[in-house]
């Protein structure tokens, strides 16, 4: 079953929501919950509608995922718009992370809770052909998912010419690349590109960037999964900015 993206899931999702005062519908409740008063009220302090409800109910309207007994429908979340992302750049050194074709909502959910502790100011994610905003993205994300600008746009190659014009270094992660991470200036304006599990960035995206670094691995292993890859990269960048 496609999962919906109003529909999120979990115990720390729905209390982002609440906290980022995020506009939930309704909630579902298992009836088997205990010790959560303090939740109830603030649902009623809301003015939120509740209902509990047989565990089998709710894993048809979550879709059969772990969702810990609570499930909630939300008004989708507000993307932000790609000029507000530019204007940011020009008063602060920026830092986007690019995502080209992520399809595994727990990579996304990964890279959104990663690149909120490293202090990202922003995440571009593709309209079609990837993961969009699911209740797992929200999950895996554990919290995380409303506190980041997330940016969705129809053409990835297109989105980075942009960001170029606007002084902002895209830098695109590839395994043929000639330099190392470590080695590259990841300072200043920076929108860093991760492809797709086991593919990679695309041809054109790749020909749209700056500059390419890599990740060196032995073992004739040629990739790593996404959400690993981009921590590292995103925790070179931190350091960069932090620690040097």
């Amino acid at each position: 079953m496609k999962e919906k993206e109003n529909i999120i899931f979990g115990k720390h999702s729905l209390n982002s929501a609440l906290r980022n005062q995020v506009t939930i519908n309704k909630v579902w409740l298992s009836e088997s919950l205990k010790g959560i008063d303090n939740l109830i009220n603030e649902l009623k302090n809301n003015q939120i509608p509740y209902k509990f409800i047989k565990k089998s109910k709710l894993d048809e309207i979550a879709g059969n995922t772990n969702h810990q007994g609570y499930v909630a429908e939300i008004t989708n979340k507000k993307f932000t718009d790609i000029q507000d992302i530019i204007e940011k750049s020009k008063y602060k050194d920026i830092f986007i992370v690019i995502l080209d074709g992520i399809k595994d909502p727990h990579n996304l959910g990964a890279i959104i809770r990663t690149s909120v502790c490293a202090g990202v100011d922003a995440i571009i994610i593709p309209k079609y052909r990837a993961v969009g905003i699911t209740g797992t993205v929200a999950k895996t994300s554990a919290g995380t998912l409303n506190d980041i600008d997330i940016c969705r746009v129809t053409n990835i190659s297109q989105t980075i010419n942009l960001l170029k014009k606007n002084n902002i270094w895209v830098v695109g992660l590839d395994i043929n690349s000639k330099f190392i991470y470590t080695e590259a200036n990841l300072k200043g304006n920076i929108a860093l590109v991760i492809g797709s599990e086991g593919e990679g960035i695309s041809k054109i995206v790749k020909e749209s960037c700056d500059f390419t670094i890599k990740i060196p691995m032995k073992n004739n292993v040629n990739s790593l999964n996404a959400s690993v890859a981009s921590a590292i990269i995103v925790y070179e960048v931190f350091k960069q900015r932090n620690f040097k």
